[in-house]
């Protein structure tokens, strides 16, 4: 896997990149991405470690995918990605969130919550679908005041453009993959 430097130093390099190229400023990206200058500044210096949130929230505001901005180089007709490339965006005792691969805006991720874990996440860019199988245990999706489970082997589609939470319910860990594909631009 790529160490949590690595991660941030791809993402300052290419959050500098995307903003340079289209002529904003820092307090320009603030303003149209609701991210401080300030935070801004430290993601661009890889001296801080932003939450996928505030980075989705920036990527959006760039008019990109959230892969396009974490990712590494751009897409080939066909590239192999080897487990030490994936980008570690989220990790605590509570779980992990890799992502393993993007192109365009389609994001290929692996995530683990531990036993009674919860993530509770920011809506995405209006459109944005996420297609999830669970390989592992059962996750708990709650969303617009519905809380579905899912065990393993089975698969969902979520409109991710709301607030959602996933649990590991079930007494035991829970991995699922999902693509994520903001379907609506």
């Amino acid at each position: 896997m790529t160490s949590s430097q690595e991660v941030l130093q791809r993402i300052a390099r290419r959050l500098r990149q995307e903003r340079q190229a289209r002529g904003l400023s820092q307090a320009a990206l603030a303003e149209r991405s609701g991210v401080s200058p300030r935070m801004l500044a430290l993601i661009e210096k890889a001296e801080t470690n932003p939450s996928i949130a505030t980075l989705a929230e920036i990527a959006a505001a760039l008019g990109i995918g959230f892969g396009e901005l974490v990712g590494g180089e751009a897409a080939a007709a066909a590239r192999l990605i080897p487990p030490e490339e994936f980008a570690t965006v989220w990790e605590t005792e509570a779980g992990s969130a890799r992502l393993l691969a993007s192109g365009g805006r389609a994001e290929l991720w692996d995530w683990a919550l531990a036993a009674g874990a919860r993530y509770d996440a920011s809506p995405d860019p209006a459109g944005t679908v996420e297609l999830i199988r669970v390989l592992e245990g059962t996750l708990v999706l709650e969303v617009d005041g519905t809380v579905l489970a899912v065990p393993a082997g089975h698969a969902l589609r979520l409109a991710s453009d709301r607030p959602y939470a996933y649990r590991a319910e079930g007494g035991g860990p829970v991995r699922f993959v999902k693509v994520v594909s903001p379907v609506g631009r």
